[in-house]
């Protein structure tokens, strides 16, 4: 492949020969569920329910507004649930 080197001559940029990917995990179902102890009939937690990114390039003038990104987050519920097997 080509590309840029935003390096100088001064300072070598550390090349990787090959693709860096996410490591491989072995995926099961206890990876979906929140395994836990309760005496409640139903769980609160927080979960995101909006973001707006608004990053931009800007000037680098000390006065120069910047964007403000904004994350919203709301209450959720959910009934507990016993999973068995036999």
């Amino acid at each position: 492949s080509t590309g840029t080197s935003g390096t100088t001559g001064l300072v070598v940029a550390d090349r990787q020969p090959q693709i860096i990917q996410q490591p491989s995990r072995k995926l099961v179902i206890r990876n979906l569920l929140m395994p836990g102890n309760t005496a409640a009939g139903s769980i609160d937690y927080v979960k995101e329910s909006g973001f707006t990114n608004n990053a931009d390039f800007v000037a680098e003038n000390p006065g120069t507004p910047k964007p403000q990104s904004d994350i919203t987050f709301a209450l959720e519920n959910l009934p507990v649930r016993t999973i068995a097997h036999f």
